[in-house]
Order: structure tokens, then C-alpha cells, then sequence
């Protein structure tokens, strides 16, 4: 399961480099309706839209990855880089606390 999630997204992140995002959605989209309660399809949701610059939606699909995969390290740094980006060092501090206190 792990290393078809690592293609799905490698994937998805060769579509979004190739600016083939149609693509990378479709993909995104197919893993988020026969995987709904995984984190993955809001994960690679939240990677596409900050390749289409939109990081407040972004957000959005980390931390709805994030619900269904609390204090993952991953999506906490990204959250956490997305927070430092906002000026929001506080919030930032925030999801590296989380990760740390479930992944010590």
C-alpha cells in the first residue's frame, strides 16, 4: 500500500511538472472517491493546488488530510511551512508540537 501511494503521488507530481494538471486531478479525484477515508487524495489535493498557487485551498486539503492522519510529520511540516509563509509562526510552532508529541 505504501508503494502505490509513493507512485500515485510521483504520479500526480510528474503531471503537475509537466503542467498536465487535468491529469494529476483526475488521478487526485479517482484516489479520493475509492479511498475516501485516506489521507492521500487530500494530500496530493493539497500539493496540486499549490502548484496552481492557490496555498489558502491548499491548506484546506492538508489539514483534511491531516483529520484523518493527525500529527502525520509530513503534512505537519507542510502545514507548518504554509503557516511561516502567512507570517502565522505561532501556528507553525503548533504543527511541529503536534507531530513531535505523537512521533517523539
Amino acid at each position: 500500500d505504501a508503494s502505490l501511494s509513493q507512485g500515485l503521488a510521483s504520479l500526480v507530481m510528474r503531471y503537475l511538472r509537466a503542467n498536465q494538471s487535468d491529469q494529476a486531478w483526475r488521478i487526485i479525484n479517482l484516489v479520493k472517491a475509492k479511498r475516501p477515508d485516506a489521507e492521500l487524495g487530500d494530500t496530493l489535493a493539497g500539493f496540486a493546488l499549490l502548484a496552481q498557487q492557490a496555498p489558502d485551498l491548499a491548506r484546506q486539503s492538508f489539514m483534511a488530510a491531516l483529520a484523518k492522519k493527525p500529527g502525520d510529520p509530513g503534512l505537519s511540516r507542510q502545514l507548518a511551512q504554509l503557516a511561516l509563509a502567512a507570517h502565522q509562526p505561532e501556528l507553525a510552532r503548533k504543527f511541529y508540537s503536534d507531530a513531535l508529541a505523537l512521533h517523539p
